[in-house]
């Protein structure tokens, strides 16, 4: 139980606030919180740059820190202590999407393309097809694929969430990448033009990953 006549206050130490966050006191976390989500969110754009998932971060760093804030064992050093949570945060999250980054270049053979002279590097037609094949694409198919290549999750946790049969998922993901390949297949791409096409294939699955809680 909190001492009710020694409740935190904005003036409190981090030593305090933790301690009273600690016997239960969540207002005390909140107090932590408006104290040094400036800070965290500062940090995590100066990691992340002007990607939107660093807020997404700095939420994750949040949840991460009053869970674990047991293991904090200098409560003095919370503020440090936050910091290298969001740092862990941010890392993790780039060697995730750099792992996604080599499959999806794997499953479209892009790293094997080469520059033919035929072909006009300022035209961008095939990226407006590349959007509009996953505009049409099945909602099954694109969200497969989306859960698979943007949030990186193995196959069978997509089935076990999308609740349907894993030969479902590996179909509808082989499906997908199918209809994306007829993109590619004619284009050949240059390392620059590679690395278009992988960031707006991620950015434009990703806008449809939260589509999934209507999915079956």
């Amino acid at each position: 139980m909190v001492d009710e006549t020694m409740q935190p206050g904005l003036s409190s130490s981090d030593g305090e606030l933790v301690r009273a966050t600690r016997a239960g006191d969540e207002q005390a976390f909140a107090l932590l919180v408006l104290r040094y989500q400036p800070l965290v969110q500062s940090y995590a754009r100066h990691l992340m740059g002007q990607d939107p998932i660093a807020e997404d971060l700095i939420q994750e760093s949040l949840i991460r820190a009053f869970t674990a804030l047991s293991s904090l064992e200098d409560p003095q050093r919370f503020g440090a202590w936050l910091k290298s949570i969001v740092w862990r945060q941010c890392r993790d999250w780039v060697r995730r999407r750099r792992s996604s980054v080599v499959g999806i270049a794997e499953h479209f053979a892009l790293a094997a393309t080469t520059v033919d002279a035929a072909t006009d590097p300022g035209d961008d037609a095939w990226l407006a097809r590349l959007e509009q094949t996953i505009e049409e694409m099945s909602d099954g198919n694109r969200i497969a694929l989306a859960m698979y290549f943007v949030l990186d999750e193995p196959q069978a946790r997509i089935a076990e969430f999308l609740e349907v049969p894993l030969g479902t998922i590996k179909r509808r993901i082989f499906d997908g990448c199918r209809e994306l390949r007829a993109v590619t297949s004619s284009q050949l791409l240059d390392a620059p033009e590679r690395r278009r096409f992988i960031d707006q294939l991620t950015s434009l699955l990703r806008a449809h990953i939260h589509d999934s809680k209507d999915l079956p």
